[in-house]
């Protein structure tokens, strides 16, 4: 329909869902009968995706005409918690989320097959709109995890086992368990196709054994990314045995289809091989900003010095080096906030 989705967790407390909808301008509300109650009150239209389903299934299945639909047009807003306590609003266009997909389609190669993925990250963090975007437009199954699941690696690794799972991303902490589990039980991920693993730091004798639990055919790669940039801007993966040193962090790797990543120092200049400097990304999947934050869009956002066609960076925050092969390193934070994501 050409409109953009902001979600709402019901877990959130009133106050935080009342100040969301109210600071977005939200004019519907798409959610189910047993969880209305826990809404703030609000003028936006309620439309109950159980209770009134009898009236959406009579609409047509086709897509609806707009021919004022533009690929600037916003696709999604996501709040995430800033070093500041205040929230920031990321706004992320429907071309930003088109170059996304079609950067994993080459890179993960998701045409080839057809597969199914499983979705474990909740719907208010921009990993589900991943999720989402790579299994349904690459004509896959997306099989939704429980929470609890995440905690319980047997009720996990059988879900995948009955769903038949190939493609996942995962959290270092969720894949170790799963991975502990594998090794008590004398149990295997020679089904998966793609392990995907990302959102923090992990190191290369981790890299190694989770290697050693799947089949010859998976394959294991390290994603970095920021919402800022929609998601994912930088993949690693590893094509020897010997190529990690057990205590390495695993590498954030090379940067996907239409983007650009640059190691700056505070002039905005690149730094030498092994030199630390700031992570600057570029390219079509930047942002538009902060919802109703013109300062710290201006901030975060800064002309791209290196661009011929009035392009932007978006400054990350994060510390990282080259090494000696191309391939970026992550070292820490800048303001020493823990990174999830």
């Amino acid at each position: 329909a050409g409109g953009a989705y902001v979600p709402l967790d019901p877990d959130y407390p009133q106050e935080r869902l009342a100040s969301m909808i109210a600071d977005a301008n939200v004019s519907i509300l798409l959610t189910q009968e047993q969880i209305r109650h826990l809404l703030p009150n609000h003028e936006a239209q309620i439309v109950c995706l159980d209770a009134d389903w009898n009236v959406i299934a009579q609409q047509p299945p086709s897509n609806p005409v707009n021919s004022r639909l533009q690929p600037e047009n916003l696709a999604y807003v996501i709040y995430t918690s800033g070093s500041t306590g205040q929230s920031k609003r990321v706004m992320i266009e429907h071309r930003s989320l088109v170059n996304a997909y079609f950067a994993w389609e080459q890179t993960y190669q998701l045409r080839a097959t057809r597969t199914c993925h499983l979705q474990m990250a909740s719907f208010s963090f921009d990993v589900f709109s991943g999720d989402l975007v790579r299994a349904l437009c690459s004509g896959g199954k997306l099989v939704l995890s429980k929470r609890e699941f995440l905690l319980s690696p047997k009720e996990l690794y059988n879900l995948m086992v009955l769903q038949q799972v190939d493609c996942a991303e995962f959290v270092p902490a969720v894949l170790r368990n799963l991975v502990e589990y594998l090794e008590q039980s004398q149990l295997r991920l020679d089904f998966m196709k793609l392990l995907v693993c990302g959102s923090d730091v992990w190191y290369g004798q981790e890299y190694q054994k989770f290697r050693s639990f799947c089949g010859s055919q998976t394959r294991l790669i390290n994603s970095f990314g920021t919402t800022e940039a929609t998601i994912d801007s930088s993949w690693f993966e590893a094509t020897t045995h010997s190529e990690l040193a057990s205590e390495q962090l695993v590498p954030t790797g090379r940067a996907f289809l239409n983007t650009q990543l640059y190691i700056l120092d505070v002039n905005l200049q690149p730094v030498p091989v092994g030199v630390a400097g700031e992570i600057y990304i570029g390219g079509a999947s930047l942002a538009r900003g902060y919802l109703n934050r013109p300062e710290l869009t201006a901030q975060k956002f800064v002309p791209n010095p290196y661009s011929q066609e009035k392009g932007r960076l978006y400054k990350t925050g994060d510390l990282a080096r080259y090494l000696p092969d191309g391939n970026i390193e992550f070292i820490r934070r800048t303001d020493y906030q823990v990174k999830i994501g």
